[in-house]
């Protein structure tokens, strides 16, 4: 009787599929790891079939995913095999519908010492991506849900997902997110990012009072985010808030949102704040500026790193 090959020699027959010609026994030990139980060979499959552009194999990447939702913390542990799927197909411009759905409400709960973690989190986000890849008139309800889900990553691909998918109803969406109080840094983040992306002008607005009274969690995201626009409106919002700031502490991340807007009369004025500054400020313009590594940019301030 034939020994049963090893997961890692499995591993590198599929390795094999991808490097070398795709015959017949490579489709024949393609299709074996599809329809066995193994989530992390199907994820292995799965970037075969996106490497070689074989979407005549959706349909068997469909089933692979229907059967890693049954039993999945047993067969897909921290569901690899059900997200190299999602991500597949939507590399592959594949809109599985009723896939898709399944995912976007797909949990999968994995003990943990004192509990249990749901590790599909980053599914369902992934889910909420391509769900706007081709849109529909029902693409942002099916996506809203996950903008309040328990799993901090899902919330943040949910906003990107709706920044993709663009138009006030999404604009409001994340505008609520805020108002409602989002506790996550990098959820905030990616929110603020989202409402710049999709009018920067509004952004700025919007964004102002958070930004200028220094918000706990919102304000440093919020200058970043209008830094990063380079949008007109952002300057006086963020030179406001510097000049607000009388402890220097307090100044490093607008200073560094003022840097990124890459204004030549941003830039003039800090070249002249710099000028001026005593040694504590100067020093921190010192710190910003070897931060952002601009060669150019330390030549206009008269300085260099040491």
């Amino acid at each position: 009787m034939a020994k049963r090959p090893t997961l890692e020699e499995q591993l590198q027959g599929l390795a094999a599929c991808e490097e070398n010609a795709f015959d017949a026994p490579a489709a024949e030990r393609l299709q074996r790891a599809l329809r066995g139980r193994s989530g992390l060979l199907i994820a292995r499959a799965a970037r075969v079939i996106l490497a070689r552009r074989l979407s005549d194999w959706v349909p068997e990447l469909v089933a692979a995913f229907d059967r890693l939702c049954q039993d999945g913390a047993k067969r897909d542990p921290q569901c690899r095999g059900k997200l190299a799927i999602v991500e597949v197909l939507h590399e592959l411009g594949c809109h599985e519908a009723s896939l898709l759905q399944t995912a976007l409400g797909y949990q999968q709960w994995e003990p943990v010492y004192g509990g249990s973690v749901d590790t599909a989190g980053e599914l369902r986000g992934n889910a909420a991506v391509a769900v706007v890849a081709e849109p529909t008139v029902d693409s942002r309800f099916l996506v809203q849900p996950l903008l309040v889900d328990h799993d901090a990553r899902t919330r943040v691909l949910a906003v990107r997902a709706l920044t993709l998918l663009g138009g006030e109803a999404s604009e409001c969406l994340l505008r609520h997110c805020l108002l409602a109080g989002e506790p996550d840094q990098e959820v905030v983040g990616e929110l603020c990012g989202g409402l710049v992306d999709l009018d920067a002008e509004r952004a700025a607005a919007f964004l102002a009072d958070w930004v200028i009274a220094d918000h706990p969690v919102i304000g440093a995201e919020a200058a970043l985010a209008l830094g990063q626009s380079r949008h007109p409106d952002a300057v006086p919002v963020l030179r406001q808030a510097y000049e607000r700031r009388h402890l220097i502490a307090d100044r490093g991340t607008v200073l560094v949102a003022l840097f990124l807007l890459r204004r030549e009369e941003v830039i003039d004025w800090l070249v002249e704040e710099y000028r001026q500054a005593d040694r504590r400020l100067a020093d921190l313009f010192e710190q910003t500026l070897s931060t952002l590594g601009d060669a150019a940019l330390c030549a206009r301030f008269g300085w260099s790193p040491s």
